[in-house]
């Protein structure tokens, strides 16, 4: 039953046509481990648009403590798998930018900082990798997206 509802699990609910959301309503019901992996996938991905950092840190603990409560194997290892990269979770909680945005910084960063992609051609040839993480500059200076650093 759960194998054909593959795809149903992994869209999004707002997508569902309706028939697809009783389906899929079914099979949640069928299993309790599953609904309770379900509603912890949403809850998660709801995370993502907390209002403040602080808001977004709580939530975040109370997530973890609800994985952990769960009992169910998979889901505790995927909270503690998850665990390390809160602050990085954090950060783009904090300064939303889409991955369009971290490319343009990091060419602008490049290019200014090499004098138009010269110093990389020369460190890749040589072996070696000529600039830092950019989500390093963005933590330092959050004001990077709008010019002002």
């Amino acid at each position: 039953m759960v194998k054909r509802a593959h795809w149903l699990l992994l869209r999004n609910p707002a997508n569902l046509a309706e028939h697809e959301q009783v389906r899929l309503s079914e099979v949640l019901q069928a299993n309790q481990s599953l609904m309770t992996v379900y509603v912890m996938k949403e809850q998660l991905k709801a995370r993502w648009n907390a209002p403040t950092a602080w808001a977004w840190r709580r939530a975040w603990k109370q997530w973890l403590d609800h994985a952990r409560e769960s009992g169910i194997p998979a889901l505790m290892h995927f909270a503690k798998c998850l665990r390390p990269y809160w602050r990085g979770i954090l950060s783009r909680v904090r300064w939303p930018m889409h991955t369009g945005l971290l490319e343009g910084i990091n060419n602008r960063l490049i290019a200014e900082s090499c004098g138009w992609f010269g110093v990389q051609r020369v460190a890749k040839s040589l072996g070696i990798r000529p600039f830092c993480r950019v989500w390093q500059v963005v933590d330092s200076c959050p004001d990077l997206v709008n010019g002002s650093c």
